[in-house]
């Protein structure tokens, strides 16, 4: 029986730099593939852009070992800047995005090898298991968690998003 209902199709990041930040989620997320990568116009973005049509970057980016995609995207028309609050659990939105792996620990190890920016040590999760968290460059937060279902046998520490 699972624990969890995986129904995501995927988890969009915005960013202020595209390539600077797809490089990050290919390294450590294993994000290495591309459904699509283009520049245009956003005009279903006008009710969070004053009614403004923006232009934007987006790319749809997936780790073929199994898990949801990734959208990543930047504004083109315009230099991304941070909220002027700083977000937390609990604030309405989705803050943390969960992304598998086969082995959290072996995980835990690289990430910290590698020189990510990990938040705080392992935890055990309620449900068995164990977790870490880490933030990207932007200062987003991403979750890793146990994964036991894979499309292919991973190659990678992580596997695709499962939740958030």
């Amino acid at each position: 029986m699972y624990t969890r209902i995986n129904g995501i199709q995927h988890v969009g990041v915005g960013v202020p730099d595209h390539a600077a930040s797809w490089k990050w989620y290919r390294k450590f997320l294993g994000m290495d593939i591309s459904l699509f990568n283009g520049e245009a116009e956003a005009p279903l973005m006008d009710i969070y852009t004053k009614g403004e049509t923006i232009n934007k970057r987006a790319a749809m980016i997936l780790n073929l070992h199994g898990g949801c995609a990734m959208e990543v995207v930047s504004p083109v028309s315009f230099k991304a800047t941070h909220a002027d609050v700083i977000f937390e659990l609990g604030d309405l939105g989705i803050l943390v995005a969960q992304v598998k792996s086969p082995d959290v620990k072996a995980a835990y190890d690289w990430f910290k090898k590698e020189g990510a920016d990990i938040i705080g040590d392992i935890k055990p999760l309620p449900y068995g298991g164990e977790t870490f968290y880490v933030r990207d460059p932007n200062g987003l937060f991403f979750q890793i968690v146990p994964g036991k279902n894979w499309y292919m046998k991973p190659k990678h520490v992580t596997g695709g998003t499962v939740g958030s």
